[in-house]
């Protein structure tokens, strides 16, 4: 599953790309909404839309999609 060759890790297999995305998702809608607070870029219900989209995400949903997209 994971190789080091030259000091960098070489990942071959995809078994955790869904965790890994799922996980820097919700790391970035974290930080977004920390500085969100001291600089208000962002209406809050704009990004509360932002977070139910990220948090509710199915990729299952999404793969099936794409399959069946010409």
């Amino acid at each position: 599953m994971f190789n080091v060759v030259g000091g960098t890790l070489q990942i071959t297999d995809d078994m955790f790309v869904t965790p890994i995305l799922v996980y820097g998702t919700r790391y970035m809608l974290a930080v977004t909404e920390v500085w969100n607070v001291h600089f208000k870029l962002i209406e809050d219900s704009e990004m509360e839309g932002f977070r139910k989209r990220g948090l509710t995400f199915d990729f299952n949903a999404a793969r099936k999609a794409s399959k069946n997209s010409p």
